[in-house]
């Protein structure tokens, strides 16, 4: 490393690590203390658990704080180099802008691929841990979930719309089924039911059948039968488990695995597959924040070091309102998932670049 590198390094770290402190304290305290608050109110939690609550709810913030942090970050260092004069010096010794710009994009670089690997490996898990938690405390078991919706659609039609009341992934089973098939006109009810290898087995429950053009129903009670006997074409547990988790609670791999077996026209297949560009697209974020920050910081000008890292909050709450409205036309199907979640990073590198070149 040589001693430029070192020097922009130097200054660089220290604003990285505050604004990401500060970045991360904001989140903390608009998200997670305030339902952390509403929680210990409403369980009497432990303060024990509190406090482990507490630090699982802190990583899903993290991936989300480490772009913000190095735009203040690069936009406060070069800004103080621009405003010392310190840059002039370098190009007098025969440094370009742009040599003292490459400190900060391999800093950037690593960021984007520590938070990559810091939402892969960490959050997921993290988040939940937090679920079981506040589940275990609210006094259902961790390894419980309740009230899980599910539904299969054929085509452009809902075939089966799916209720269970406890779902027990660790033991493949379910206490309490309800599920309509709205276009047959069948209602299956089941009080339990088991996964045994390849189906589901319901028990004690009954079938009911309206018949075409009637309200004439025939109700058929069984003790055990089969969910591909009744026509219910109930998933596997392990499906039900990813289906019932947020996409903030699987990793890249396990979301990309369930979207695989997902079918085509499901209402939520837009959502998901934005949510999925996003576990890369907002990590990224670090380096394309970089890219605009280093020429922004080095322009000269009035104003000290601390006046251009305050170009930060426009810049965020640009890129975050953009992402958002995307999110939204991508749910809605109106643009491409994989569009909507890169489009932000794409028009901010570009920017970036552009300045970044015309450095000199």
């Amino acid at each position: 490393m040589t001693l430029l590198a070192r020097y922009v390094l130097k200054e660089l770290l220290p604003p990285f690590v505050f604004a990401l402190f500060l970045f991360l304290s904001v989140f903390v305290g608009g998200n997670i203390l305030t339902g952390l608050t509403q929680l210990i109110t409403e369980t009497g939690m432990s303060l024990g658990e509190a406090f482990r609550f507490f630090w699982l709810s802190v990583p899903r913030f993290v991936t989300y704080s480490f772009p913000m942090a190095l735009l203040a970050a690069a936009l406060w260092a070069y800004g103080r180099l621009s405003g010392e004069q310190e840059l002039t010096a370098m190009r007098v010794g025969g440094y370009s802008l742009r040599r003292a710009a490459l400190p900060a994009l391999c800093l950037a670089t690593g960021v984007s691929v520590f938070a990559i690997a810091f939402n892969e490996l960490v959050v997921p898990p993290a988040n939940r841990a937090a679920r079981a938690l506040r589940l275990e405390v609210q006094g259902m078991p961790g390894q419980v979930q309740e009230h899980v919706l599910l539904t299969q659609v054929d085509g452009a039609q809902l075939e089966w719309l799916i209720y269970l009341y406890q779902f027990y992934p660790a033991e493949a089973r379910f206490a309490g089924l309800f599920s309509i098939n709205p276009r047959e006109q069948i209602i299956v009810r089941a009080d339990q039911g088991r996964w045994r290898g390849n189906d589901w087995l319901l028990q004690s429950g009954e079938v009911e059948r309206v018949a075409r053009g009637t309200a004439v129903a025939t109700v058929l009670p069984f003790t055990q039968l089969t969910a591909r006997a009744a026509g219910l074409g109930l998933d596997s547990p392990a499906n039900i488990a990813r289906r019932s988790l947020k996409p903030r609670e699987m990793s890249w791999s396990e979301l990309r695995a369930y979207l695989r077996q997902m079918p085509q026209r499901n209402p939520r297949l837009g959502f998901l597959r934005w949510e999925l560009h996003n576990k890369l697209a907002i990590p990224f974020a670090s380096l394309v924040f970089a890219l605009v920050a280093i020429p922004l910081g080095m322009r000269p000008g009035r104003g000290g070091s601390w006046l251009k890292a305050g170009f930060a909050v426009p810049i965020i709450v640009a890129y975050y309102v953009l992402w958002t409205l995307l999110g939204v036309a991508a749910e809605r199907a109106l643009l491409p998932p994989v569009a909507a979640a890169w489009t932000p990073n794409v028009l901010i590198a570009l920017v970036g670049v552009v300045m970044l070149l015309r450095s000199r």
